[in-house]
C-alpha cells in the first residue's frame, strides 16, 4: 500500500524496478475470487491468474483520481 497526500491509501505493489503498481478495486476481487474458488494456489498459479486480471498499462483516470484525492 502507499499512503497519498489526503492520507488514503493506493493498493498496489512494487515491481522489480521499484515502480509502484496500482492496483484496482476490480482487479483485487477478481483476484480474490480466483482464490476463493481454487481454495489453495500456488504461488505460480497465483502469479499467473494475476498476470491475466491485473492491468499493468499506466491507466490515466486512475493516475488523475489518485492525485486529486
Amino acid at each position: 500500500m502507499m499512503l497519498t497526500e489526503k492520507g488514503d491509501f493506493a493498493v498496489g505493489v512494487m515491481d522489480d524496478r521499484g515502480k509502484f503498481i496500482y492496483i484496482a478495486q476490480e482487479e483485487l476481487e477478481a483476484v480474490a475470487k480466483f482464490i476463493r474458488q481454487r481454495g489453495r494456489v500456488s504461488i505460480s498459479e497465483l502469479v499467473q491468474e494475476s498476470n491475466k486480471l491485473i492491468n499493468l498499462e499506466p491507466d490515466v483516470k486512475a493516475l488523475e483520481a489518485i492525485a486529486s484525492q
